[in-house]
């Protein structure tokens, strides 16, 4: 069973992206996938390598079920970050 993969490459947000930090005389090249997907592998070697959470959500393979598992993890740690501090800022002013 295959897999689809996210194809970040083909949103329109990309393609401003591309639009903006290079000089292009053929706007055409926007519209050719493989050059797209050329780019979105460059652009994600230039993610530094310390950034494991942007590496491994911007991968060129990631699959839609990847992504998808990868929201929820994300998701959960921001709601229990939240609750941590919000706990520690509860004990702190109380101590205070």
């Amino acid at each position: 069973m295959e897999q689809e993969t996210v194809n970040m490459f083909l949103e329109d947000h990309f393609k401003e992206y591309v639009k903006e930090k290079y000089v292009m005389e053929d706007k055409n090249i926007l519209e050719n996938p493989q050059t797209m997907q050329m780019i979105y592998a460059l652009e994600w070697f230039d993610i530094p390598r310390t950034a494991y959470n942007d590496l491994i959500e911007f991968h060129p393979d990631l699959t839609k079920a990847d992504h998808d598992r990868l929201f929820y993890v994300n998701t959960q740690h921001r709601i229990e970050n939240f609750i941590s501090m919000t706990l520690f800022s509860l004990l702190t002013n109380r101590y205070a």
